[in-house]
């Protein structure tokens, strides 16, 4: 799994979405905690922001705060936070081609008389 760096301008954050949780730990010590939700998305395109000669930066999330069922009803739009980005080595092998596909099935590989058990 490839890590995303998320940036959110946080001067965009409206105060009133700031959710206070405050629960009592392992330690059973109380604390209070000042949340804001959002949703991270995948884009349906990455954008390729940089490149090196071994490694490509790309823009591959976005960051919007989440809105109320009433929000949606009342035709409010989300808040475009920020951005997920991920650096990608140009000459690693991508996941789905790591593990070779296999030239023969399971029975000829391993016969009855084969098996260990």
């Amino acid at each position: 799994m490839a890590k995303i760096s998320v940036t959110i301008d946080v001067k965009k954050i409206d105060k009133n979405k700031l959710v206070e949780r405050v629960y009592t730990n392992k330690e059973g010590v109380e604390v209070k905690e000042l949340n804001l939700r959002f949703d991270l998305v995948e884009l349906d395109q990455q954008i390729n922001l940089a490149e090196g000669d071994t490694w490509v930066l790309r823009k591959t999330h976005f960051a919007a705060t989440q809105l109320s069922k009433d929000e949606k009803a009342a035709g409010e739009k989300s808040v475009v936070l920020g951005m997920g980005a991920s650096f990608d080595n140009k000459e690693a092998p991508k996941k789905e081609e790591e593990i070779p596909a296999p030239t023969q099935s399971l029975d000829e590989a391993f016969p009855d008389s084969e098996i260990p058990f």
